[in-house]
């Protein structure tokens, strides 16, 4: 492989590396909030 598929390459990867980390942590902050929602008078203890 030359150079540039491999710089392709990894820059692919990063990309989606990227993006399942935006996905992980909007699903997380989603989950969150929803379970706040849920248990409001639980006063709301933080993990």
């Amino acid at each position: 492989m030359n150079a540039g598929s491999v710089l392709r390459f990894i820059l692919i990867l990063f990309l989606i590396a990227v993006a399942i980390g935006m996905v992980v942590r909007l699903a997380h902050g989603v989950r969150q909030r929803w379970r706040d929602r849920r248990t409001r008078g639980d006063g709301g203890g933080r993990g």
